[in-house]
């Protein structure tokens, strides 16, 4: 009989679970099988520098001003990382506070990225085991390894890296993936540059800078009104034929509205009004398991907030609670700056709408991994308790 010898290389989720691996790229049998994440990382086994001490240990928040808003939980073991040892992690996480805008921001250069090193960068993969399930707009990873990733502007990759070095867990590090994240600024006016400028507004937001993350979502919904892509249109005339990235366009205008609406709930009321750019007739985000596995199905009519069936019936996304939510957010933060003296009425109108949000939102998902949070559906109960008690907030006091 054949010697069956183990394949040397293995995922992540067959080396976890200490089982046989036939590393087949770019999901390998057993992760397929049992719909489990699977990712690889570069084995640095051999090439380390045995002189050189390993990091401190230490457990390092490195976001204490908003951890919910970004699931910062670190579980991933850092040599498993085949980070470089000789890279300078010393000193504070953002020791001097962003300006609003650089002065002179950093030059773009018109580069795209590399399907094969990113299909093993360990920022990134941080960035989609930690980040993307919360703000889950960009391609799903597997795209990374396919020919949408020739379009991907190399400063996307940039911040998907500086986002991603925020769950290392050394103080510090994400410094160096800083400068080169912020060369979005400078980038050319399309839709990735919407994406580059909202994720960043993203982590100023989480940083405690209101005023920086304002003026860059702000410019963010502003260049999405000017590109016309709140038009339901623009996802199909922008997708190079493929429907992953025409629901990726569909999911950085809606990312838009929810994160607009936290936003302006935090303080500072809205950046824009609503009326000039949140369309009701844009198709909304499909099921997460169906884009993140390429699993889209042929293009039908969709719901829309105008034509949206009753969630009592018909299935729709956790993407689509979150959405709802936010609309409610909107709705009663109207009410609450409302000079109106007799807003019984409204007041009790939103009421009931809370509650029948809140028996409306399944109890589970199907097929969603009992191990794990679902975000979205996470998101939509945070928001959802936010507008039951409209307060002021910011991070910091969150």
């Amino acid at each position: 009989m054949a010697d069956q010898r183990p394949s040397p290389l293995a995922c992540v989720p067959c080396r976890r679970r200490h089982v046989k691996c036939d590393a087949r790229m770019p999901i390998c049998t057993r992760c397929r099988n049992s719909n489990s994440d699977c990712h690889y990382v570069r084995s640095r086994r051999g090439l380390r520098n045995r002189s050189s001490p390993d990091p401190p240990p230490g457990d390092v928040d490195l976001l204490p001003d908003f951890t919910t808003w970004l699931n910062n939980t670190i579980d991933l073991d850092p040599e498993l990382l085949g980070l470089d040892p000789s890279i300078d992690v010393n000193g504070d996480v953002h020791s001097d506070p962003i300006p609003d805008f650089p002065p002179s921001p950093p030059a773009y250069t018109p580069t795209v990225a590399e399907s094969e090193p990113l299909a093993h960068d360990a920022m990134i993969q941080l960035y989609y085991h930690h980040f993307h399930r919360s703000h889950p707009i960009l391609l799903p990873r597997r795209s990374l390894a396919s020919s949408l990733c020739q379009h991907i502007p190399s400063y996307i990759t940039h911040i998907m890296r500086y986002i991603g070095s925020h769950y290392y867990p050394q103080p510090g590090f994400s410094d160096t993936f800083q400068a080169p994240a912020y060369t979005a600024l400078s980038a050319p006016n399309d839709g990735f540059k919407v994406q580059g400028l909202l994720l960043l507004a993203i982590i100023e937001h989480s940083y405690g800078h209101e005023e920086t993350a304002r003026k860059l979502l702000k410019d963010a919904i502003q260049l999405a009104c000017h590109l016309d892509m709140i038009n339901p249109s623009f996802a199909r005339s922008h997708s190079r034929g493929s429907p992953i990235l025409e629901e990726s366009w569909r999911r950085t205008y809606w990312e838009l509205v929810v994160v607009e609406g936290l936003v302006s709930a935090f303080g500072g009321g809205p950046i824009l009004p609503s009326y000039k750019w949140i369309n009701d007739e844009m198709q909304l985000p499909c099921d997460e398991k169906a884009y993140n596995f390429e699993q889209l199905k042929p293009p039908k009519p969709s719901a829309t907030l105008s034509t949206l069936p009753e969630p009592d019936l018909h299935h729709i996304s956790p993407f689509t609670y979150r959405i709802l939510a936010t609309q409610e957010l909107r709705a009663v933060l109207q009410v609450t700056q409302c000079l109106d003296p007799d807003t019984e009425l409204q007041t009790e109108t939103l009421d009931a709408r809370l509650v029948t949000s809140l028996m409306r939102l399944p109890s589970s998902l199907p097929e969603h991994d009992t191990a794990t949070v679902d975000e979205m559906v996470f998101q939509t109960l945070m928001i959802t308790y936010l507008y039951a008690k409209p307060t002021q907030l910011s991070p910091a006091k969150l």
